[in-house]
């Protein structure tokens, strides 16, 4: 569960493996939506990659707007099927990608 200032707000679901994290599952109550708070905690997802030095994987329906979120973010297609695309975010930093 996801809380903010005291008040459920929405769920998130990580998984962590050794050699990635894969965010399964992240959704915000309407009333929480589009105030900033996904960015926010995905900001902080960002930083455990950092941290770990591991890529953080996810899959996102192809009708979802949050892909837009997720790109902006620096996540990137890396395949997909006719419903879902699988997105990918790696620190430049330990790609070798300047």
């Amino acid at each position: 569960m996801l809380c903010h200032e005291g008040i459920d707000i929405g769920v998130i679901l990580v998984i962590e493996q050794e050699d990635a994290l894969f965010l399964n599952y992240l959704a915000f109550l309407p009333l929480h939506q589009s105030k900033g708070l996904g960015t926010e905690i995905l900001n902080k997802l960002l930083e455990q990659a950092i941290f770990r030095r591991i890529p953080i994987k996810l899959s996102v329906m192809r009708v979802n707007p949050a892909k837009a979120l997720y790109e902006l973010l620096g996540f990137r297609v890396v395949g997909g099927d006719e419903n879902r695309f699988l997105m990918e975010w790696r620190n430049a930093a330990d790609s070798g990608n300047p």
